[in-house]
């Protein structure tokens, strides 16, 4: 033998797009994108923010810095999560959990209040914090089978 997957049809193989049973029947995700997670009303501040249409990409280069637009990857990848076909929306299913709060992208939409944010980013990443302690799924393996999408560095996620 050799090492196999440890779901059956994922990895490599010539020819095999993300739309074939193959590759779709095995690891399903589960992403946070409700609450504190949703990034929609940040996108909304950090375009008014940045004086920025309301849809698109092309007057980001020049709205920030390259600096600044390292911190946009998860800008793009969230979107394409949100319609990943190996996505599930009921928990029980999913082998792994992705937390769709970006807060390196959620600093260009400061100051942002909402319900859901609070009216600090120290309030936001605390209502995060707070949503994933409370969570079932996430305390039975202490985040282990987690995915935190974030290019923000030193966050400190003790707090979770």
């Amino acid at each position: 033998g050799g090492a196999r997957w440890p779901w059956p049809g994922c990895g490599w193989k010539p020819k095999l797009d993300i739309t074939d049973p193959a590759f779709t029947s095995g690891l399903k995700f589960y992403l946070y994108d409700e609450g504190p997670f949703d990034m929609t009303d940040a996108d909304k501040c950090m375009r008014k923010h940045r004086r920025l249409p309301e849809k698109g990409l092309k007057e980001f280069d020049r709205a920030f810095t390259v600096n600044e637009r390292e911190y946009f990857t998860e800008y793009t990848l969230l979107p394409a999560l949100k319609a990943h076909p190996q996505r599930v929306l009921d928990k029980a299913d999913a082998q792994l959990f992705v937390i769709g709060y970006a807060n390196g992208y959620a600093r260009y939409a400061s100051p942002c209040p909402t319900e859901a944010y609070g009216k600090t980013d120290e309030e936001w990443d605390d209502k995060v914090a707070e949503a994933l302690k409370s969570d079932e799924y996430f305390t039975r393996n202490g985040g282990k089978d987690y995915l935190f999408l974030h290019s923000l560095y030193m966050v400190d996620m003790s707090k979770a």
